[in-house]
């Protein structure tokens, strides 16, 4: 089990971005026990929609507020700062834990499925000495 934040969860259950990057590889990387390349992404984030909102239905009708999401960032000094006081405002918890679910994640070869959605003739791959 590990915790991630409310804007974690959310971020992946609406396919809106609330949190840095580096915290959606993190989540996203734990649901599925893998090391994730930026191109894989999509993938783990519709496997491992479904596992949270089985543990978490709740956050499901978040997807309907995302127009209150879009005014508060609208009226917000900063963007982040919008985001901030949206997430607030929903009266959910700020913390929630996750298992790992490496068992059910199909692990593949990243060049392979890069090379199988690009075409093998647009994926180059260099090795640093």
């Amino acid at each position: 089990m590990k915790e991630f934040t409310l804007a974690q969860m959310l971020s992946i259950t609406t396919g809106t971005l609330l949190c840095d990057i580096a915290e959606v590889y993190e989540i996203l990387n734990h649901v599925t026990g893998d090391n994730l390349f930026t191109h894989v992404l999509p993938r783990a984030g519709k496997f491992a929609r479904p596992i949270i909102l089985a543990v978490y239905p709740e956050l499901e009708a978040v997807s309907n507020k995302l127009d209150d999401l879009q005014d508060k960032i609208g009226n917000a000094t900063t963007p982040e700062s919008g985001v901030k006081l949206w997430l607030k405002s929903l009266g959910l918890p700020e913390e929630y834990t996750l298992e790992c679910h490496k068992d059910s994640w199909l692990a593949m070869n990243p060049v392979a499925e890069l090379e199988s959605k690009v075409g093998k003739d647009k994926v180059i791959v260099t090795c640093a000495k």
